[in-house]
Formats: structure tokens, sequence, C-alpha cells
């Protein structure tokens, strides 16, 4: 068999191994993309959630809640957010008075 009968008969072969790669490789940036997302949305809550106004620091501790449930957390964020909840309520404890605004 020649060379080029022999790429010939590789070709559906590397198609689809390239189709996996390609797939695969999407997935990964979307997967990125989403995590970068959830991270942007975490910070937020966590300074809502150590915030000194008392309705910024509630709102900051529901909102870390619902986060912390979604399926983009993984094990060691679930312990960062314990970290920062326990913080928050530390600090709302802690507080005599809502600041005014």
């Amino acid at each position: 068999m020649s060379g080029l009968g022999l790429f010939v008969e590789l070709l559906p072969i590397l198609g689809v191994i390239g189709g996996i790669a390609a797939v695969l490789s999407w997935w990964q940036g979307r997967y990125i993309n989403q995590r970068n997302s959830w991270w942007d949305r975490t910070r937020w809550t966590f300074d809502l959630a150590r915030s000194e106004w008392g309705e910024d620091r509630d709102a900051g501790c529901d909102a870390l809640k619902s986060i912390a449930s979604s399926k983009m957390t993984h094990h060691i964020d679930e312990e960062l957010f314990n970290v920062v909840y326990e913080q928050a309520m530390v600090r709302h404890k802690n507080s005599n008075s809502t600041p005014e605004r």
C-alpha cells in the first residue's frame, strides 16, 4: 500500500480525533468562562457579606448561600464560603448599630 493510500484510509480517523479535540477545547473554554463569571459574582457577594452596612451584609450572606449551592462550587469553595459567612455573622453580632448612609 502506498503512502497516499494509507493517508486516505486514516483520514476519517484523523477527522474524528480532530472533532473530539475541538469539542473538548470548546467545552473547556466554556467551563473556564463560566467559572470566571461565577468567581466575579462570588467576589461581589464576599464584599457585600463583609460590609459594615447591615442591609448589604444581609443581602451578601443570602447571595453567598445561593452561590454556595451552585453547580460551579467546589468542595474547597464551600469551606471558604463558611469562613466568610462566619466572619460576617461575627461582625453582625459585634456591631451595635448599623451606620447611616
